[in-house]
């Protein structure tokens, strides 16, 4: 390896060993929830326990078996998951009917075990099916594929140095879902202390992970490396500070002019981006049980890009046009809160703020439009009992070249049973015949910023301890950026039934 390759494999690993510096001063972070509950991950993990396989939406799986091998102690659980979505009028234009509907089954098995004195093992296999329930524009079409899981093995402090070590395919999630929520072939290093923690790691797909990808990894995965870490401080009880960086480089390399592969290796983009950013969030518990909550994320990306364009070839093939660089400079803000009032129904009122900027020159070679990590998955837990889509159900959109603007409303017939109400106004920052990844498949016209707006309905019944139902309804109405389609509205409805067994 060169100079020049050294010191570029170096730059992202002596940028974690800076924030791994400044963590572990008194300014450093700690991801702690006082009560528990969907979200606790409290400090350095356990490795008794398969805490750290737990996600945030997800509670402890109290029917799993647990039995003793060779004296030590393992456990085995699954989950079982079907539901069925609507969506109608996704495209705004009702004389071309294009609604879909999908049943879609899950299945989870998983097994942990005590290793040696300390460690723990983590295994996970995941089974999907969809099969098309109605398709209005073609033949319904089904699809299924097994998946690997999380697999990984955490040991806390190896040969007595002073951190813990998780490694293998595991889960890279935050509280808000905003940064990262997602699985990922990794190695990670977890520091603590009493009120603050860090984890840093790198990671990089090595294997496929789904028996879809036909023995090969997924192109736009391929050879790219991503790092990361992420720092707590609990300055408050209740109350934290955090900091969250992701380096993402991609040594895919470009494709010469006329090149012509498979459509399953194309891969648009290739970039080395930085992601940084803060996190302030914290809640208040004031007199006669009223509790008061806010949160605050802001983010800055910068790096370069090159976008090659594809043209159709023979069969399945395609034909490299062109290649173009571009450097990148964006950002982005959330901020919103909450206040809840005390009694059984817990009432809440949140209301939030989200903007992402746009690019406002589309022809030249820079791109201001923020893009999330391609990891988040926007979901958080306000005053009921179930993670949701805080960005929409429906239109489901990543922060980018967007002014979102929602307010909403929960209240919980049961103790672990909610209904919640949420509404969303949606503007573009730049006004633009783009719409970044969103589901919704019709294209503004560039002229007005107004996309429109969409009203959710949530309700989540999880008091058994072994199964719940989710009942998903939303609407969406195109707004003047849709010219001549503007008023038509857009409908989804889901429902869901998991089992823990």
């Amino acid at each position: 390896m060169n100079n020049h390759s050294w010191k570029t494999a170096a730059r992202p690993l002596g940028r974690l060993l800076v924030l791994t510096w400044i963590a572990a001063s008194p300014m450093a972070l700690a991801q702690v929830d006082d009560e528990g509950g969907d979200d606790a991950q409290v400090g350095r993990p356990r490795a008794a326990t398969s805490e750290l396989a737990q996600r945030p939406d997800e509670r402890r799986r109290d029917s799993g078996r647990e039995f003793t091998l060779f004296g030590k102690p393992m456990r085995f659980a699954g989950e079982w998951e079907i539901g069925h979505e609507s969506r109608i009028n996704y495209d705004f234009d009702e004389d071309e009917r294009r609604d879909r509907g999908t049943l879609e089954q899950e299945i989870k098995l998983e097994a942990s075990a005590a290793v040696g004195r300390d460690s723990a093992l983590f295994l996970q296999l995941i089974g999907k099916s969809d099969i098309e329930t109605l398709r209005e524009n073609g033949p319904v079409e089904s699809f299924g594929e097994i998946e690997r899981g999380q697999m990984w093995l955490f040991t806390p402090r190896p040969a007595g140095l002073p951190f813990d070590l998780q490694i293998g395919r595991l889960s890279l999630v935050e509280d808000r879902s905003w940064w990262w929520d997602d699985d990922l072939d990794a190695v990670r290093l977890f520091f603590g202390g009493d009120d603050w923690v860090l984890e840093a790691g790198v990671a990089r797909q090595l294997l496929p992970v789904s028996t879809a990808e036909r023995g090969v990894v997924d192109a736009e995965e391929d050879e790219l490396t991503r790092w990361f870490s992420r720092a707590a401080w609990t300055w408050r009880k209740r109350h934290r500070l955090e900091a969250y960086l992701l380096l993402s480089r991609d040594d895919s390399g470009q494709l010469a002019e006329g090149t012509v592969i498979h459509e399953r290796r194309v891969d648009e983009s290739d970039a080395d981006l930085d992601w940084f950013g803060l996190r302030a969030s914290g809640e208040e518990k004031l007199d006669g049980g009223h509790r008061f909550g806010y949160w605050l994320d802001v983010a800055r990306l910068t790096g370069t890009e090159y976008l090659t364009d594809f043209d159709g070839a023979d069969g399945n093939r395609e034909e490299v046009d062109d290649t173009i660089r571009r450097s990148v400079d964006a950002h982005a803000w959330d901020l919103g809160t909450y206040w809840s009032w005390p009694g059984r129904a817990r009432p809440t009122l949140w209301a939030g703020w989200a903007v992402g900027s746009g690019d406002r020159n589309e022809d030249d070679d820079r791109d201001d439009a923020f893009r999330q990590t391609g990891l988040e998955e926007n979901k958080g837990r306000f005053g009921g009992v179930k993670r949701f889509r805080y960005y929409g159900e429906l239109m489901r959109p990543t922060l980018s070249n967007l002014d979102i603007r929602s307010i909403g409303a929960s209240m919980r017939f049961s103790k672990k049973s909610s209904v919640e109400l949420v509404l969303h106004d949606y503007r573009q920052r730049e006004a633009s015949e783009d719409l970044a990844d969103s589901r919704i498949t019709a294209s503004p016209t560039g002229e007005h910023r107004a996309l429109g707006q969409e009203v959710d309905l949530i309700v989540a019944v999880r008091d058994s301890a072994s199964a719940e139902v989710l009942v998903n309804l939303a609407s969406f109405r195109a707004g003047s950026a849709f010219g001549r389609r503007s008023g038509e509205r857009a409908w989804f409805g889901e429902v869901v039934l998991t089992v823990n067994f």
